[in-house]
């Protein structure tokens, strides 16, 4: 798939609680290793907004999903049309 291909996405547990406030996610991937903590709000936001939850075994796996050299608790794909959203996103 080509880079351009690729659907767009917040790695991370803030920038996917920010992405989350702005109503940008149509999906989410949670590390079940992750910090209970952290699961729970994320867990809490998303069925909030009737988000699909896909759970990954280890933050190891979900940051290398990601493309990324190091763990990651969570992600989001985004909407592919950041209009769908509700909420305004402009800063």
């Amino acid at each position: 798939m080509a880079q351009s291909e690729s659907p767009r996405r917040v790695v991370g547990y803030r920038q996917l609680m920010k992405a989350l406030r702005r109503d940008e996610v149509a999906s989410v991937l949670l590390a079940a290793d992750a910090r209970e903590d952290m699961r729970k709000e994320i867990l809490a936001q998303a069925v909030r907004r009737g988000l699909p939850v896909r759970e990954v075994p280890t933050m190891r796996e979900l940051g290398a999903l990601c493309g990324i050299a190091v763990g990651s608790a969570a992600a989001g794909l985004l909407r592919e049309h950041p209009e769908d959203s509700s909420v305004s996103t402009d800063a």
